[in-house]
């Protein structure tokens, strides 16, 4: 009975929330990687907030990959992000879009646009870009989990952590949002940084709160 009761109020305790993701990749190969980094978030996130998030996966197998994206600038980006939706029809209304493009400007890995607002109801923002084949930054699962998190947690500055009374603080090495680790060898001035990729998925409990209130946003526009 008591058994019961426990395993009862744990399925109380949890969130269920349900949204579209629908990933572009010409690599057959990539595809699998990039479902296996969303269950990765999604397992982060029942595990870490309780919350059941039922990423609901569609694929394009097949897609016109031919834009260049430059790493200069945020607007060049959205730009270039804006062409792609276009030359593929992918306005649908209230659904991630994962893209796995060939080339990423040729310096990053990852990136996310995070931006949601009323007007837009994430038709052109609220995407994520993924370098094809093999990457420089880490696992690739852990890659995709990363940028799905900046979705949810809607960070800025980009990487940073707030604390309970909202002040910004370095993200802990096993977080989520952390995208390098940083240690040093040697003494005084003979000091040499070295760099290693994060690869921890934990997420604090602002972070959580910070992820209610982005699906409690999109939640109203339904």
């Amino acid at each position: 009975m008591i058994k019961s009761l426990i395993v009862l109020l744990f399925f109380i305790s949890q969130s269920i929330y349900c949204l579209d993701l629908k990933i572009y990749s010409n690599s057959s190969k990539d595809m699998e990687v990039v479902k296996d980094g969303v269950v990765l978030f999604q397992e982060s996130v029942l595990k870490y907030c309780s919350y059941d998030l039922e990423l609901n996966i569609k694929e394009k197998p097949r897609f016109d990959d031919t834009v260049s994206f430059s790493a200069n600038d945020s607007y060049s980006m959205k730009d270039s992000l804006s062409e792609l939706i276009t030359k593929n029809q992918a306005l649908q209304k209230n659904e991630i879009k994962l893209f796995v493009v060939s080339d990423l400007g040729g310096v990053l890995c990852g990136y996310a646009f995070p931006e949601i607002t009323r007007t837009s109801y994430f038709k052109e923002t609220f995407s994520i870009l993924i370098q094809e084949g093999d990457i420089s930054c880490g696992a690739k699962e852990r890659l995709v989990a990363h940028e799905l998190a900046h979705l949810f947690i809607q960070d800025n500055p980009p990487h940073g952590c707030r604390d309970n009374n909202g002040e910004v603080v370095d993200c802990p090495v096993d977080n989520i949002l952390q995208n390098e680790i940083v240690t040093y060898s040697g003494i005084g001035r003979n000091l040499k940084p070295h760099y290693i990729q994060a690869k921890g998925l934990a997420i604090t409990q602002k972070q959580c709160q910070d992820i209610q209130k982005t699906l409690n946003q999109i939640d109203s526009w339904q």
